[in-house]
């Protein structure tokens, strides 16, 4: 599962808009709908970690999905 599943799949998972995702993760919307809708982007290691807190926050654990996928940036 790539990060753009991933996102995807949190954010439905918790019955999150795009925007509310954002806002209670600090990411900004335009990196959100990015991390949906292109997985080929470049993200960046600061948003990883705001993503994972957010999820160790909301009990989803991240460590299930592919693991190769989880040296990638966010």
């Amino acid at each position: 599962m790539n990060w753009c599943d991933k996102v995807r799949y949190v954010r439905m998972r918790l019955r999150k808009t795009q925007l509310e995702l954002a806002e209670e993760t600090k990411i900004p919307i335009s990196t959100i709908i990015k991390r949906e809708n292109d997985f080929n982007v470049k993200p960046q290691m600061v948003n990883l970690g705001k993503f994972i807190e957010f999820c160790e926050k909301n009990n989803i654990n991240l460590e299930r999905f592919d693991v190769n996928e989880s040296n990638k940036s966010f």
